[in-house]
C-alpha cells in the first residue's frame, strides 16, 4: 500500500477546515457510504485504492482525532492467502511500539471485511521529500532515525522486507514514520506461515530488493535483507542516485543479484567517504558480509552528522 497522499484537494480542504472532519460523510459518496456504518469512524475520504486494500482518512469519534484506516478489498478477501496476509500485518503491529513506526490504534471487521486503523500522519513519503533540495545532514538525520526503527523492529523479531523511500513517512515537522508491513514476517522463519509466498514467488519491490530476494529464496531473507534495503536507501537519500531515480525493466532487475550496487558510481561532492562506505557495505552480495545491525548504521551516521553543514543537496 503505498503512503498517504498529501496533497489530495479533498483531503487538504478537510486539514484545512476542522469542520468537514467534524460532519457525516456524504451518502451519495461511493466511496465512503459502503463503509459509512462503523460507528466510531466517520469516513471523510478515500486515500488510496490498490488490489489488496482500501485506504481511507476517517475522524476517530470517540478521541477526536483523525486516523488512517485500512480496510480489505472485496477481490481480496475472496483469496484465503491475502486475507491470512491481512491479518498478518495487524498482527505484525500490535506488536510494535516506537516512535518511528506507525501506531496501530484499533482492528475489527464490517460488512465481512477486516480493517485496522492507524496513525494519521499529515507529510509526505521520502521519496517525494528527496526530490526537492535538501540538506545533506535533514536527509542523512532522517534515514538515521529510520534505522534505529529498523533495528526495534528486528529486535521484536520482525523482517519488513519492503524497505523503501515510499514505505518512510515524513510529518510536517520532518520526523520519519516506517510504514505498510503488509509484506512483514517474523525472523526465523524457514518460509511463510500457512505459505502466504510461494518458493520462488518474488514479492515486493524488485529495485529494492537484496539478492536473496531476488532470486526467491524467502527462506534465506533476515534482518540483513532489511540492512541492504537500508543501505540503498541511505545511498540514494545521500546522493540522489538510487533505484527510485531510474526505470529498469522487472526482468533486469534479477541481474542486480549478479553484481554490486552502485561500487563504481562517481562520487558526488559534498559527500563524505563515510557515507559510501556505510551504504556500500549494507549492500553487500552476501547477506553475512553486511552490517550485522541498523544501530551500527544510526551510530556511524549519527557521528558524522555534527561535521555536516547546511548545503543543500539534489
Amino acid at each position: 500500500m503505498d503512503p498517504l497522499p498529501l496533497h489530495d484537494r479533498r483531503v487538504t480542504q478537510i486539514l484545512e477546515c476542522p469542520s468537514m472532519a467534524a460532519g457525516r460523510p456524504r451518502d451519495s459518496d461511493p466511496a465512503l457510504s459502503r463503509t459509512g456504518g462503523v460507528s466510531r469512524y466517520a469516513f471523510l475520504a478515500r486515500l488510496q485504492q490498490t488490489q489488496m486494500a482500501t485506504l481511507s482518512l476517517a475522524r476517530d469519534r470517540k478521541l477526536n482525532r483523525l486516523v488512517a484506516l485500512k480496510q480489505l478489498a472485496p477481490r481480496a478477501a475472496m483469496k484465503e492467502g491475502r486475507v491470512r496476509r491481512f491479518l498478518r500485518e495487524i498482527d505484525i503491529l500490535s506488536r510494535l511500539r516506537h516512535p518511528h513506526v506507525v501506531a496501530l490504534y484499533d482492528a475489527g471487521e464490517w460488512d465481512g471485511l477486516p480493517f485496522f486503523v492507524m496513525d494519521y500522519i499529515p507529510g509526505q513519503d521520502f521519496e517525494r521529500f528527496l526530490r526537492l533540495s535538501r540538506p545533506l545532514r535533514t536527509k542523512l538525520s532522517i534515514v538515521a532515525r529510520v534505522a534505529r526503527a529498523v533495528a526495534y523492529i528486528h529486535q521484536r523479531g520482525v523482517i519488513h522486507r519492503d524497505l523503501k523511500p515510499a514505505n518512510i513517512l515524513v510529518d510536517d515537522v520532518g520526523e520519519p514514520y516506517l510504514i505498510d508491513f503488509g509484506l512483514a514476517r517474523m525472523a526465523g522463519e524457514e518460509r511463510d506461515p500457512d505459505s502466504l509466498t510461494r518458493p520462488g514467488e518474488i514479492l515486493g519491490t524488485p529495485l529494492y530488493m537484496p539478492p536473496e530476494q531476488l532470486a526467491g529464496k524467502t527462506g534465506e531473507m533476515g534482518a540483513r535483507s532489511d540492512i541492504f534495503a537500508l543501505g540503498l536507501v541511505l545511498y540514494e537519500a545521500a546522493t540522489g542516485e538510487g533505484p527510485g531515480r531510474r526505470e529498469v525493466p522487472f526482468r533486469a532487475t534479477r541481474r542486480l543479484r549478479r553484481r554490486s550496487i552502485f561500487g563504481t558510481r562517481e562520487r558526488v561532492p559534498g559527500v563524505p567517504d563515510t557515507v559510501y562506505e556505510i551504504a556500500l557495505r549494507a549492500m553487500r552480495r552476501r547477506p553475512e558480509e553486511r552490517t550485522s545491525n541498523a544501530l551500527e548504521i544510526a551510530a556511524a551516521i549519527e557521528g558524522i552528522l555534527p561535521g555536516l553543514g547546511d548545503a543543500c543537496t539534489g
